[in-house]
């Protein structure tokens, strides 16, 4: 099934779903990596630079994840589900993808800065 319907995800939005939590996992390690565990050096910057291109990478993705879901149809929630439930559980799916724009949007503040230093990057 392509589209997405009233009762189950489409092919494409599973897809996108889990290419996305591979690459949250991705980000999450190699941040990680290249901040405690990276030799020091010029070649670090190499690392930032892959790190930057994975973080456009994902972006690129919200954005086609977000424009899939607004355009099709958004299966419907298992019947026991209380109205407050329901509430609660569109608030947190939205406060999740505040928090990955944020987070994507927060991590390429810094890009100025790899082509040179200046008094502005050092604060």
């Amino acid at each position: 099934m392509l589209r997405n319907s009233t009762v189950a995800w489409g092919w494409p939005a599973k897809t996108l779903h889990w290419i996305g939590a591979i690459l949250i996992l991705l980000l999450l390690g190699h941040g990680w990596w290249m901040t405690h565990l990276a030799p020091r050096g010029p070649d670090r910057l190499v690392h930032y630079a892959g790190h930057a291109a994975l973080g456009y990478d994902f972006l690129v993705l919200l954005v086609l994840r977000t424009l899939w879901r607004w355009f099709n149809p958004v299966p419907a929630y298992p019947a026991p589900f209380a109205r407050w439930e329901e509430i609660s559980a569109r608030l947190a799916h939205i406060g999740l993808y505040l928090l990955m724009f944020a987070t994507t949007l927060v991590g390429r503040s810094p890009a100025p800065c790899a082509r040179r230093w200046t008094r502005t990057c050092s604060a």
